[in-house]
C-alpha cells in the first residue's frame, strides 16, 4: 500500500519540526510539506530531508486550503492513502504500522472506511495512556493530525 503524508507548517519551532518531518517522511512514500510561513534557512533544511516535497504557499492561506493543495498532489502521485499531520505532531514508533494495519483489517472485513484517526496524547500532560494498540472503534469525530484517509474516499467525495 502506497501511503503519502502531508504536514502543514506555519512558523514552526526548528528542532521539533525537523524531528517530526524526518520521522514522518521515513515512514511514508512521499511527505508533502505545505508551507504557510517558515524561516528560509529552516525551509532549506526541510527540503533536504529524504522523501520530502516542499510546497511553499509564500503566504498564510490557512490550514484547509493548504491541506487541499497537498491532497491534490497526493492524488496526482498515485498513492493509495494519505496521513495528515500538524507541524508539532510526533507519531509514536508503531503509529504507521498500526494505522495501515487497522485500515487493511477493516477493508478485509468489507467495511467502508472514510478515515482512521490515531490515539493522541499530549507530551506535556502528566496523563499517560498505557494502551499502545487497541481494537478499532467507530467514532463521531477524529482530529486532523494523525488522520489516515484512503484515496478512494477522496475520489468518492
Amino acid at each position: 500500500m502506497i501511503t503519502d503524508s502531508i504536514v502543514v507548517i506555519y512558523n514552526p519551532e526548528e528542532q521539533l519540526v525537523l524531528e517530526n518531518i524526518t520521522i514522518i517522511s521515513s515512514n511514508t512514500n512521499c511527505c508533502y510539506v505545505v508551507v504557510n510561513s517558515c524561516d528560509p534557512l529552516l525551509l532549506e533544511k526541510i527540503a533536504q530531508i529524504n522523501g520530502v516535497v516542499v510546497i511553499d504557499n509564500k503566504s498564510n492561506i490557512g490550514l484547509s486550503k493548504s491541506l487541499n493543495i497537498g491532497l491534490k498532489q497526493v492524488m496526482e502521485n498515485g498513492a493509495d492513502g494519505v496521513i495528515l499531520f500538524d507541524q508539532d505532531s510526533l507519531p509514536a514508533p508503531e503509529f504507521f504500522t498500526n494505522i495501515i494495519s487497522s485500515y487493511q483489517d477493516l477493508k478485509n472485513s468489507n467495511q467502508n472506511v472514510g478515515a482512521i484517526g490515531g490515539k493522541m496524547t499530549d507530551a506535556k500532560s502528566t496523563f499517560k495512556d498505557s494502551i499502545v494498540s487497541s481494537p478499532t472503534n467507530e467514532v463521531d469525530v477524529i482530529i486532523t493530525s494523525g488522520c489516515f484517509i484512503p484515496i478512494s474516499t477522496l475520489q468518492d467525495v
